[in-house]
C-alpha cells in the first residue's frame, strides 16, 4: 500500500471565500451563453431583471424586477400588461443566482421541486456572472412567450448539465432553439427524475457537461420511470464532455428522464495539517499551589487546568461531494530552552471526509472539548514552596490549506494507478481552519526555607511575657515593701516630738 507523505501542509494566501468564489466564477464561463442581441444593453444594478417588450434597449415599453423584492424559490407573475411581449431580457446577478423565466406559472405541488418545470411551457435560465448581460428571445423562438419567473441561489459547484432542442451543428446557425439547464444540486442524486410534461420531453438533440465534477455521472432514460434505453456516458472525467448530436446514437428526441450519482472513494488518507496558533493573541490560563515539603525525600506536586475552550476547531472543505468532513488533532511538545520549565505544543490536524446516501451535506465541523492540562512538580526535601503553572491559549487566525488527499476507488478514473485491488490517485483538496489552541505552557517552581512554626514563636513570646510579668511583680512587691516601711518611720518619728502647749 501506498504511504502517505508527512511533508507539512503550508496556509495558503487565498481565504475560503475567494477559493469558493474564483470556482464558481470559472464554472460560470463554462455554461453556454445565450444569444445576445448586437445592441449593448446598458448597465443595470446588481439584482435587477428588465423585460423589454421591443428589440430596442431604448424601448419605453419594459417591466422591472428588483429580486430582493421577491421572495426566493417562488414563482412570480411579472405585470399583467407584459405578458407574452417580451422580446429583449437584459439581467445583473450575482455570481451564482439563477432566474428561469416561465411561458406558464404553474403551482408547485407539494413535494415537487421549484425547479421542477412540468406543464412551465417553454422556460429559459438567466444565470448570473456579476454583471450585464442580455438574450435576444426570437434566436431562441422564445419572444412574446414569458408571463413569469422565479429565482433562487444555485450550488454551482455540483455542476450542471445543458440540453438543446437542436443539434450543435444547428446552434452555429443565427436562430439557436430552445435550451434548459439541469443543475445538480437542486436534484436528490441516485433518484430517477423525470421531464415528462416539461417543453423539451422528447425534444433533445444535443447536450453538454464542461461543468460536471470529475466523479460525477449522469444517465439520460428514454421512458420517465428510469426504464427503456438509456444514454450513460455522460461523465466528469475524460475529454468528451458533449453528445453533438443524439441522432448519431439513435437517440434522437427522446429522453424522459434522467438521474445523476457521484463515484465516492473507497477510503482516503489525507495529508497532515501543522497548525501554528497565533502566539500574539488569545487568553492565559492559571493554576497555583502553595506548600511544604518537610520529609526527608522530593515530593510530587500535580498543577491542572480544565477549560472547555482549549481545544477548538472549525475546518470547512471545498469537497462539495461529500456528505460530511471530520477532523482529528494530534499533539506534540516541542522541546523548549534547557534550563527553562516551559514548552511550546506543535498541532497537527488530520481531515476526513465521509461520502453516503445522506440527503445533507456537511461541509463544516467544529471540535470543543473539555481538555485537562496536567503537570507534575517536584519539591526538594525540607522545603516550602510556591508552583504555578501558565496556559496560553493562542487564536488560529482563518486560513485555506491546500492538503494532498490519496484517494481509493474501485473505478480507472483519469489519473488513477492500479493498487491493491483499487484505483488510487492523489487529488487536491482546500481546507480552511480557525478557531483556538493551546500553544504554551510555563511552569514556575520557588523553593524557600521552612519557616519557623508559630508554636515555637509563641513558646518564646511567651516566656518573654513571663519573665516581664515576673519583673514587675518583683518590682512592685519591693515598691510596696518601701512604702509600708517609710509609713512606719514616719509613725515612729511623730511619736517622738512634743504636743504644743505642754511642759515636761
Amino acid at each position: 500500500m501506498s504511504t502517505q507523505s508527512s511533508t507539512v501542509t503550508k496556509a495558503e494566501s487565498i481565504t475560503m471565500e475567494k477559493a469558493k468564489s474564483n470556482f464558481l466564477e470559472e464554472q460560470t464561463k463554462l455554461l453556454t451563453k445565450l444569444p445576445a442581441p448586437k445592441q449593448a444593453p446598458p448597465p443595470l444594478e446588481s439584482g435587477t431583471v428588465k423585460f423589454f417588450d421591443d428589440e430596442d434597449f431604448d424601448s419605453k415599453h419594459f417591466h422591472v424586477v428588483e429580486i430582493k423584492e421577491y421572495t426566493s424559490d417562488q414563482r412570480h407573475r411579472i405585470n399583467k400588461a407584459n405578458w407574452n411581449k417580451t422580446s429583449y431580457i437584459s439581467w445583473n446577478l450575482p455570481v451564482g443566482t439563477v432566474m428561469t423565466v416561465l411561458e406558464h406559472v404553474r403551482r408547485v405541488e407539494n413535494g415537487e421541486s421549484v425547479a421542477d418545470l412540468r406543464g412551465c411551457g417553454r422556460c429559459l435560465d438567466l444565470v448570473g456572472t456579476g454583471k450585464t448581460e442580455a438574450v435576444q428571445l426570437s434566436r431562441l423562438y422564445m419572444n412574446d412567450c414569458f408571463k413569469g419567473f422565479f429565482w433562487r441561489e444555485v450550488d454551482l459547484k455540483m455542476g450542471a448539465i445543458e440540453l438543446f432542442d437542436s443539434t450543435k451543428e444547428d446552434l452555429k446557425q443565427e436562430n439557436m432553439w430552445a435550451r434548459h439547464t439541469i443543475f445538480l444540486s437542486e436534484w436528490q442524486p441516485g433518484t430517477v427524475h423525470s421531464i415528462q410534461h416539461w417543453e423539451l420531453q422528447d425534444k433533445i438533440s444535443y447536450a453538454r457537461w464542461e461543468t460536471l465534477r470529475d466523479r460525477q455521472t449522469v444517465t439520460l432514460f428514454v421512458n420517465a420511470d428510469g426504464s427503456g434505453d438509456e444514454y450513460n456516458n455522460i461523465k466528469g472525467w475524460g475529454t468528451i464532455k458533449e453528445m453533438p448530436d443524439f441522432g448519431e446514437r439513435d437517440f434522437n428526441d427522446k429522453f424522459s428522464s434522467f438521474k445523476w450519482d457521484t463515484i465516492n472513494p473507497i477510503r482516503e488518507k489525507c495529508q497532515d495539517i501543522s497548525i501554528v496558533p497565533n502566539v500574539s493573541g488569545g487568553k492565559m490560563y492559571n493554576a497555583r499551589e502553595e506548600g511544604e515539603n518537610d520529609g526527608d525525600s522530593q515530593q510530587k506536586v500535580e498543577l491542572q487546568i480544565t477549560e472547555a475552550k482549549t481545544r477548538e476547531i472549525y475546518v470547512e472543505t471545498t469537497d462539495s461531494t461529500a456528505n460530511s468532513v471530520g477532523a482529528s488533532l494530534k499533539t506534540t511538545a516541542k522541546a523548549g530552552t534547557e534550563g527553562v520549565a516551559s514548552y511550546e505544543v506543535e498541532w497537527s490536524l488530520e481531515v476526513t471526509h465521509s461520502w453516503g446516501k445522506s440527503k445533507t451535506k456537511g461541509e463544516k465541523t467544529t471540535d470543543t472539548e473539555v481538555i485537562s492540562i496536567k503537570q507534575e512538580l517536584f519539591v526538594t526535601a525540607k522545603k516550602a514552596f510556591t508552583a504555578s503553572m501558565n496556559v496560553h491559549v493562542a487564536n488560529i487566525a482563518s486560513k485555506m490549506y491546500k492538503v494532498k488527499a490519496k484517494r481509493w476507488y474501485d473505478q480507472n478514473l483519469t489519473g488513477c494507478v492500479k493498487d491493491q485491488g483499487l484505483w488510487m490517485r492523489e487529488e487536491t483538496v482546500m481546507v480552511n481552519i480557525s478557531g483556538s489552541l493551546y500553544s504554551k505552557v510555563t511552569l514556575h517552581l520557588k523553593e524557600y526555607a521552612i519557616p519557623k512554626k508559630d508554636s515555637v514563636i509563641d513558646k518564646g513570646q511567651q516566656l518573654a511575657n513571663d519573665a516581664v510579668d515576673k519583673g514587675q511583680t518583683l518590682g512592685n512587691s519591693a515598691v510596696s515593701q518601701g512604702q509600708r516601711l517609710g509609713k512606719d518611720l514616719g509613725k515612729t518619728a511623730f511619736g517622738l516630738v512634743p504636743k504644743l502647749g505642754t511642759t515636761t
